[in-house]
């Protein structure tokens, strides 16, 4: 009974594991989904590639879900594979694990400098947890990121020299209080809201009190 439970599901599995073509020239896999995360391999044009899962992870060109491949056991942006569908066609990788949800400190930062519009920053929840890999985060540190990328973008986020140093495993309180406050110009001139709004991101990361945000706990 359990060898043909089994074969069953390796069955399921087999069928469920269909190839996919490649869309870009020379496609990076990573070791997460985001590219910060490092290359593992790449892949040509029109070679195929068959997708264990899929997860959410930093915007390709508009498309945030990103697929594990089975040979390369890596992550490539699904902008670049032709499943046919702008959603998901297997799995989530990891189950139910997510982005942690901002903290009220956060919801609150957020809406005093931005007005209070819910659910608009869940993205750049998942931004920056797919950016930061080498860094352990409380909610209240998490939260002064999303507020940060929330403001000045993801994509400015994940090229910026504070997210690189985070992931190189500096001292985060020590990072963020060096690197926040160079993030308030506009048009070329320093505008005193940007000041207030990093030297209160910078207050909430130093706030203690908080639990784990990062590494996920699935």
């Amino acid at each position: 009974m359990k060898g043909t439970a089994l074969s069953l599901f390796l069955t399921g599995v087999a069928a469920a594991a269909v190839a996919y073509p490649i869309t870009g020239d020379v496609v990076n896999c990573r070791s997460g989904p985001g590219t910060s995360y490092s290359i593992v391999k790449q892949y040509t044009q029109g070679q195929d590639v068959t997708i264990t899962c899929q997860t959410e992870g930093t915007s390709v060109n508009g498309v945030t879900i990103w697929d594990k491949t089975a040979d390369g056991n890596c992550y490539v942006s699904d902008y670049y594979v032709q499943t046919g569908v702008n959603g998901y066609v297997t799995g989530r990788c990891g189950g139910s694990c997510s982005a942690p949800k901002s903290n009220q400190a956060t919801v609150d930062l957020i809406a005093e400098f931005e007005g209070f519009e819910p659910n608009v920053w869940k993205s750049f929840e998942k931004c920056i947890t797919a950016m930061i890999t080498g860094a352990t985060l409380n909610l209240n540190q998490y939260g002064a990121l999303v507020s940060w990328s929330f403001n000045m973008g993801c994509g400015a986020a994940q090229t910026s020299t504070l997210v690189a140093r985070l992931n190189r495993g500096e001292n985060v309180n020590t990072v963020l209080a060096e690197e926040l406050p160079r993030w308030v110009n506009g048009g070329g001139v320093v505008l005193p809201g940007l000041v207030r709004r990093r030297n209160a991101e910078v207050a909430l990361a130093r706030t203690a009190g908080s639990g784990l945000a990062l590494p996920v706990q699935c």
